[in-house]
């Protein structure tokens, strides 16, 4: 965590992290509503470094659009490769295609982006 301390900001986004971690999507809302923030991210690190980061490595990609949709404005490029290079269950193969599209529809050329 990047702070101990449970009454600043720092907290209240990282429990945005926790809740996707612990498959909480009914506390989305709550949190948002409470001063969590979609752009969040943990300076410093690597991987699992922002709120799609994390719905990525949980295999959300239902959440990933959600989030990009409540305006994530991070690396849309650095998202894309992740996003185009990561296999996903049937359930989430058309939330993927749809975020690879909210992707394209905000500029990021998925095509030129290499398949790993």
């Amino acid at each position: 965590f990047p702070s101990h301390d449970t009454t600043g900001d720092s907290f209240r986004r990282n429990l945005l992290m926790m809740a996707i971690g612990a498959f909480r999507d009914d506390y989305f809302e709550l949190l948002l509503g409470h001063g969590a923030d979609v752009n969040w991210n943990i300076d410093g690190t690597k991987g699992l470094s922002t709120v799609p980061d994390k719905c990525i490595t949980v295999c959300r990609y239902d959440w990933l659009l959600y989030f990009l949709e409540k305006g994530y404005k991070g690396d849309l490029h650095q998202l894309g490769i992740e996003v185009k290079n990561r296999h996903v269950s049937a359930d989430m193969e058309p939330y993927k295609q749809k975020a690879i599209q909210y992707l394209k529809d905000k500029g990021v050329d998925m095509d030129a982006i290499p398949v790993y």
